[in-house]
């Protein structure tokens, strides 16, 4: 059972540059505590991310927590979808990509709303798929979309229409409901 546990704990190594003082602080207060390095800088990290946020509105801010997801993929995708976030060049490339295949990656065809199922199965290969968007779109632009087809066929999950009647993405699937609901709708 505890093999089992141990197999299920996931760490990331971080590296950090740190002069002697700043390095001597950090010592000074895992000692004091009778905890670990990594146990201090975890906690100043944790506490830092539940200061720093996104200010939507004058009443509302969204910290890390609204966009964490067990899944890499959707927690880029719900990154990707907030254009408050600043972005670098690689994440407007991969923002594009999504868009120009939603159905790939959401049901509802909105890169804030990702399809788990797609999602966990396509984007450990999205760099691939990214590469051949690249070599491609010029020359065979719809080539990406039929290999993410067949990896999700692979997997046993139907893949949509793809090449996707039109050029343009397909509109949002959101459902909206209408203010006139139906009077014979019993309550």
């Amino acid at each position: 059972m505890a093999k089992d546990k141990l197999a299920r704990a996931k760490t990331q190594t971080l590296s950090l540059r740190l002069d002697p003082k700043t390095r001597f602080v950090l010592e000074f207060i895992a000692r004091i505590n009778r905890q670990s390095i990594t146990m201090v800088v975890e906690e100043a990290i944790r506490r830092a991310g539940h200061e720093e946020g996104i200010q939507i509105s004058s009443k509302e801010t969204r910290f890390w927590l609204q966009y964490w997801d067990i899944a890499e993929g959707i927690r880029e995708m719900k990154m990707l979808a907030d254009n408050r976030i600043p972005s670098t060049y690689e994440d407007d490339e991969r923002r594009t990509f999504i868009q120009q295949h939603i159905e790939f990656f959401s049901e509802t065809n909105e890169i804030n709303e990702p399809d788990r199922i797609n999602v966990e199965i396509l984007w450990p290969k999205l760099d691939d798929y990214l590469a051949t968007w690249r070599d491609t779109k010029h020359t065979d632009p719809y080539k990406t979309g039929r290999d993410m087809a067949a990896d999700l066929d692979a997997a046993g999950i139907s893949p949509p229409e793809w090449p996707r009647e039109g050029k343009s993405p397909p509109p949002s699937k959101r459902h909206s409901f209408s203010r006139e609901l139906d009077d014979e709708v019993p309550f």
